[in-house]
């Protein structure tokens, strides 16, 4: 399977609402969602699909924004997970910190920011 790409690009600060609302959209109808930043989106949901037994995998990787650069990826990959905490659905997030908290990537972007939903509805 591989990811679907339906992303915005521009500043953080412009695209910040438009992400909220694209997340909160999975996020309302999943039973567990994931955030994440990638340099490659279909190498990093195979190495998610080999982490779970059958049964367990992530039904779906949404690639909601891309940027060259790395502070605007991880500033919205934060604003996610926070928002997803104050929604009231740190139970369906699988993000364990805050967010923009991975290593400095030794290699130029674009960077991905993606969803991962478990949710048979979609």
């Amino acid at each position: 399977m591989l990811p679907v790409y339906w992303f915005s690009t521009g500043p953080a600060s412009k695209s910040r609402l438009s992400m909220v609302r694209t997340f909160s959209s999975y996020a309302r109808r999943a039973t567990y969602v994931k955030v994440g930043i990638t340099r490659t989106p279909e190498i990093r949901f195979g190495a998610h699909q080999r982490q779970w037994a059958e049964g367990h995998k992530w039904d779906k990787m949404v690639v909601i924004y891309q940027s060259l650069s790395w502070s605007s990826v991880c500033e919205l990959e934060n604003a996610l997970i926070l928002h997803a905490r104050q929604s009231g659905w740190s139970h369906k997030l699988y993000n364990q910190v805050a967010g923009g908290g991975g290593r400095v990537p030794q290699y130029s972007g674009p960077y991905s920011l993606y969803v991962l939903v478990d949710c048979k509805e979609y």
